[in-house]
């Protein structure tokens, strides 16, 4: 699974085509980052103000002038805030889990004692759980959980996944609740 986003940027109509085609040029470049499109639109307006949206959140106003660097970061922050709506779930049931986010645990269903995570062992378990399928590719975790782009070469992930199944695995030799899959990891709940 692939994250899109479409970022829709809104300029007053009559912006200038240089600001225009610099907005457009630097925001290409995020494109990658972002896994998504960039979109222009003009607005009829009497004031200058800037407007975007990233998918189908609000339309956010942005004041000018704004310097293009602290445009793309504001434009940043929203899409990373949009991106990362699994870190507002609460408490989950996950199988013979429950994950007690805010406090980092995940209590047994049955019996046994809890099992104290990591912030990045929690917040790795809730984006899998939030994904399709509960599954995840391998680049959308390390992006989601960790902020790395696409094709960074790391043992990061590989080392929270074994420490992880350490924790939760009854065998982490052979696991049966965090599985790896062809592409990533997959919560068998």
């Amino acid at each position: 699974m692939i994250l899109m986003y479409e970022i829709t940027l809104y300029l007053p109509h009559k912006c200038h085509d240089d600001l225009k085609s610099a907005i457009t040029s630097n925001l290409q470049l995020l494109k990658t980052h972002l896994g998504g499109d960039v979109v222009l639109g003009d607005y009829m307006s009497d004031n200058d103000a800037l407007f975007f949206q990233c998918g189908h959140e609000d339309k956010r106003q942005i004041e000018t002038p704004v310097r293009l660097g602290t445009l793309i970061d504001i434009i940043l922050s929203q899409v990373n805030d949009t991106r990362a709506i699994w870190r507002k779930a609460g408490d989950l049931s996950i199988g013979h889990y429950n994950l007690k986010a805010r406090e980092m645990m995940l209590l047994p269903v049955s019996s046994g004692a809890p099992i104290s995570l990591t912030e990045k062992e929690r917040d790795m378990v809730q984006c899998i759980y939030a994904q399709e399928g509960h599954e995840i590719d391998r680049d959308v975790l390390l992006q989601e959980v960790w902020g790395y782009g696409e094709a960074i070469e790391t043992h990061t992930l590989e080392t929270h996944i074994y420490r992880l199944r350490q924790k939760v695995e009854s065998d982490p030799s052979s696991p049966k609740w965090l599985v790896t899959t062809e592409r990533g990891y997959k919560l068998c709940l």
